[in-house]
């Protein structure tokens, strides 16, 4: 298994800045007064969510997958924004607080079924999308979010004994669309756990179905100690949105480590080790990827191969050229036993055409002594006729 060093270093920064949010909820009043902690926190996660889109757009080879999962972080973005605002800008009973409250849902429904459509595509081709029936889970999904966020009209989601005036989020009783959404959520990640340990059965990645199952046994334990023992380090360390964030990232992560996301974290060194002589260069001439088989050529030297292959100076390469988005894409070829075949040939054309003019001037001689042999002959006729 190979890990880029670019993805190490991102993927480092990412987890600092997840322990750092954590440490911080730790000391608590402690930094109160110095630094607002859910903004703080805020930062911390949107930096290593945007890290993490960008290596989901750099290294996943398949259009929708990666989509699915873009989509999936920058919901998580959402989720951590709207739990800052509701903590830090509004009062704890305002309306509009409620409503933020309600919006939790709107993540906590939506990135477990993209979660299930990132793995749906796995198998598929680059271009490929999942079937459209998959699609139809998008009703489901929308009703149970339109139930939450019009909660205050129907009370089927959450009643508050206090009334409206007096809501909380911690003194209320759950209603059936709230069990309708946690069946939901429990559904999707139990189907997203069998999908990716079905897939990680090819013998390719069961050897590494060990990295996947870590997440998934934190956030068992996450939830073990939530329930049983609110005062665990790690409960207090990582409040549940935060946890979930983690979790989902870094079990999407782990899929793509082993591979079951293809990924590019490793072709340019693939690319370096081949004995392809080829390279990328962009509108400008500037040569972004080249192998070490590849030989140094110019800007004209491609423009101009494009129209068709060209020798270059040794007579011994070939360059061809085709037009991509962004620039150019270039590869050699070795010519040199072609050449060394072509002057062996022409070497022999050469004897051959020395040996043909020995062999026509030998006819000519031949022909030349046949006639004049028949002119002997038709001589010595004559004479012996006008002997007498």
């Amino acid at each position: 298994m190979y890990i880029s060093r670019e993805t190490k270093i991102l993927d480092g920064i990412s987890v600092c800045l997840i322990l750092l949010s954590g440490f911080l909820h730790l000391l608590g009043p402690a930094v109160t007064a110095y630094v607002s902690v859910n903004g703080f926190i805020f930062a911390c996660y949107t930096v290593a969510l945007m890290i993490w889109i960008y290596q989901i757009r750099r290294r996943l080879i398949h259009i929708y997958t990666r989509r699915y999962l873009i989509i999936a972080a920058a919901l998580m973005i959402f989720w951590m924004a709207i739990r800052t605002v509701k903590y830090t800008f509004l009062p704890a009973q305002h309306i509009a607080a409620r409503y933020m409250w309600y919006l939790y849902y709107l993540p906590y429904i939506f990135i477990p079924l993209f979660m299930v459509f990132a793995l749906l595509c796995v198998g598929k081709n680059r271009d490929e999308d999942i079937s459209r029936k998959w699609k139809l889970m998008y009703i489901p999904a929308v009703v149970l979010v339109i139930a939450v966020m019009t909660n205050d009209l129907h009370f089927h989601a959450f009643r508050f004994p206090g009334g409206l005036a007096m809501w909380s989020d911690s003194d209320m009783i759950r209603g059936f669309w709230y069990y309708a959404v946690t069946a939901w959520i429990a559904v999707l990640f139990a189907a997203a756990v069998i999908l990716s340990f079905i897939h990680c059965s090819v013998p390719e990645i069961r050897k590494r179905i060990w990295i996947p199952v870590i997440p998934f046994a934190v956030g068992i334990l996450y939830v073990t100690m939530y329930i049983l023992y609110p005062d665990f380090f790690l409960v207090r360390m990582f409040k549940a949105p935060e946890m979930a964030c983690f979790l989902f990232a870094a079990f999407m992560e782990s899929l793509i480590l082993v591979r079951l996301f293809p990924s590019n974290d490793s072709y340019g060194d693939f690319w370096n080790a081949s004995s392809i002589g080829a390279g990328i260069m962009d509108e400008a001439g500037h040569p972004w990827f080249s192998s070490e088989q590849c030989v140094q050529v110019s800007e004209e030297q491609v423009r101009e191969a494009e129209g068709g292959e060209i020798i270059l100076g040794d007579g011994n390469t070939a360059l061809s050229s085709k037009k991509i988005k962004g620039g150019y894409c270039y590869w050699i070829r070795d010519i040199s036993e072609i050449s060394s075949l072509n002057s062996r040939l022409s070497d022999l054309g050469d004897v051959i055409a020395d040996e043909n003019a020995m062999i026509d001037a030998e006819n000519k001689m031949t022909e030349k002594r046949i006639r004049t042999e028949q002119q002997n002959s038709l001589y010595d006729s004559i004479a012996r006729s006008v002997r007498p």
